[in-house]
C-alpha cells in the first residue's frame, strides 16, 4: 500500500502519478502538489523504508529503486508510468525509469524536482544543504565533544528504521543516509524524456546532466527554495509544469 494515495481508484480516469520523497522527508511532502493536480488523476507517494515504523533501511540507489518497483507493479501491473522525485527522489525515480522501461512498460517521463547530481556529475554542495536538514558541523580540531558527536551520529545511522529517534533526529539521519547514497551512486543513461525543475538556489550546471540521458531534457527554472517550491505559494508552477507534462503524455496515448 503506498504511504500517499490521493485519489480512489474508482475515480481516477488517468494513469497514476509515482512520486518519490526527497531524503529525510515523508511521502505527504508530496500533498501539496498531489492536491493541486485535476481531480481524476491518482497519485502515490513513497518514501524510504524504515522512515516511519521499523523496518531496514535500504543502502543504495538502486535497493531504493527495487523496493519502489515492486511496489509499483504491486499497486499498477500495468503502465504507463509517470515518475516525479524530489531531490534524492528524482535520482531513485531515473532509477525506477530504468527498471520498469526494462521490463517493457511504458514510462513518458521522469519530473526531477531540484534533484541533487552525485558528485562525479558536477553535484553543487550548496544545493545539499539548502532548506533540508544540515550536516554536522566540522570542528577545527578533533575534540571529546566532537568524536562523540560523530559516533553518536553513525550509531544512529546504523540503527535507522531499527530504533525509533525523536522526528528531528530521525529526519537528519535518513537525509544523511540518502546524501551519502546520492555520492556513491553512478547514474545510467536513460533514453527517455526528463524534466527538470529547478529552484533559484539549484547552482548546479544543467549541462552537468546530459550523460544521464540521451533523450529530451526539458528545463524550467523556478522561484523558492529547494524544499520551498513543494509548499504553497511556490508549489503552484510546479503544479503547472507537472499538469502539462501529464496531458502531454494523455495526448500521445
Amino acid at each position: 500500500m503506498s504511504v500517499l494515495d490521493t485519489t480512489p481508484p474508482a475515480t481516477a480516469s488517468r494513469p497514476p502519478l509515482w512520486c518519490f520523497a526527497g531524503g529525510g522527508a515523508p511521502a505527504l511532502a508530496m500533498l501539496p502538489i498531489a492536491r493541486s493536480l485535476p481531480a481524476d488523476q491518482s497519485v502515490h507517494g513513497l518514501q524510504a523504508h524504515g522512515y516511519e515504523g521499523r523496518a531496514v533501511p535500504d543502502f543504495s540507489v538502486r535497493g531504493v529503486a527495487r523496493r519502489f518497483e515492486r511496489r509499483i507493479l504491486a499497486t499498477t501491473p500495468t503502465g504507463p508510468y509517470p515518475l516525479v522525485g524530489h531531490s534524492f527522489g528524482g535520482l531513485v525515480a531515473l532509477e525506477v525509469a530504468h527498471r520498469l522501461t526494462a521490463r517493457g512498460a511504458s514510462v513518458p517521463f521522469v519530473m526531477m524536482l531540484d534533484s541533487v547530481l552525485p558528485p562525479a556529475l558536477g553535484h553543487s554542495e550548496g544545493l545539499a544543504t539548502t532548506d533540508g536538514p544540515p550536516p554536522a558541523p566540522e570542528a577545527p580540531t578533533l575534540s571529546a565533544a566532537w568524536v562523540r558527536q560523530r559516533l553518536r551520529r553513525r550509531a544512529q545511522m546504523a540503527a535507522a528504521g531499527l530504533v525509533p529517534l525523536p522526528r528531528g533526529v530521525r529526519d537528519e539521519v535518513f537525509w544523511e543516509r540518502s546524501m551519502r547514497m546520492a555520492a556513491r551512486h553512478r547514474p545510467r543513461r536513460w533514453t527517455g524524456r526528463v524534466v527538470l525543475v529547478l529552484s533559484e538556489h539549484n547552482t548546479d550546471d544543467v549541462e552537468a546532466w546530459a550523460p544521464v540521458t540521451s533523450g529530451e531534457i526539458v528545463v524550467h527554472r523556478v522561484r523558492g527554495g529547494h524544499s520551498a517550491i513543494m509548499r504553497p505559494p511556490f508549489h503552484k508552477p510546479v503544479v503547472e509544469i507537472l499538469a502539462a507534462e501529464l496531458d502531454r503524455a494523455r495526448a500521445e496515448r
